[in-house]
């Protein structure tokens, strides 16, 4: 008898599981949360203290010979590659859960131009969705932010700092290079309080931009209490034209 109620008891429990939904806090698609409702997400244990909104010179990436960029008629612009949250001591906060789905069209399109996937065809529709994925369950989940939301922050930060403008304001052009103090300058003089970090590659000595990291809250640049990572040194720095291996 002991035993039939024992079974007993463990289908009960098995059928009530399978009626309990489970909605996973990392679902996708991005239109599933309606415009006018975008409210925060319940923190992590561990919210971020900053953000770095990292700034890719899409040649310079592609410069890179470990990396294989198929697109043709790469734009003269910084593009998106992440919007990490930081903890205070400068550490990015990751989580590598996956999902799956399609992002909305007008959000799509918006984030294509400016948040593309550079190892992917530019008309390759997944290719772009599953780098968001990627960056929206490494660093997004950890943000305090619902996806639309999250994504949405991203590109209005880059609207509002504008890294490309800032250096053409400064007379700084693709293929040429440049002492390290004018892109410096350049930015200062846009954003004093702006707190960045240059990636570079090195090609035979010259060093050929990557990226710029900037130090950012939810609605602005800000100054960083600490110095982000940078390792293009003091001299002249490549905003390259064409793509040069390195």
């Amino acid at each position: 008898m002991m035993t039939y109620f024992l079974l007993f008891c463990l289908l009960l429990s098995h059928t009530e599981a399978k009626s309990i939904p489970h909605p996973s806090p990392h679902h996708f698609p991005l239109d599933l949360w309606p415009k006018d409702s975008l409210l925060p997400r319940p923190c992590p244990p561990l919210p971020p203290d900053h953000f770095w909104l990292v700034h890719t010179w899409p040649k310079g990436f592609c410069s890179n010979s470990s990396v294989h960029c198929p697109q043709r008629n790469l734009q003269d612009e910084l593009t998106i590659h992440g919007w990490w949250p930081v903890d205070r001591k400068d550490s990015t906060l990751n989580n590598y859960r996956r999902f799956t789905g399609e992002a909305g069209e007008e959000l799509y399109t918006e984030m294509k131009n400016n948040w593309p996937n550079l190892t992917s065809p530019i008309e390759y529709r997944y290719g772009h969705i599953a780098f968001w994925e990627k960056e929206w369950a490494r660093h997004g989940i950890c943000s305090c932010f619902e996806p639309r939301l999250y994504f949405g922050t991203a590109l209005a930060l880059k609207r509002n700092i504008n890294i490309s403008q800032a250096l053409r304001a400064n007379g700084i052009k693709p293929g040429i290079e440049y002492l390290r103090r004018r892109f410096v300058t350049a930015l200062r003089r846009k954003i004093p309080r702006l707190s960045f970090a240059m990636r570079c590659g090195d090609k035979n000595g010259t060093k050929i931009l990557i990226e710029i990291r900037v130090c950012t809250n939810e609605t602005d640049a800000i100054s960083c209490s600490r110095r982000l990572n940078d390792n293009c040194g003091s001299c002249y720095i490549k905003l390259v034209s064409e793509i040069e291996p390195f």
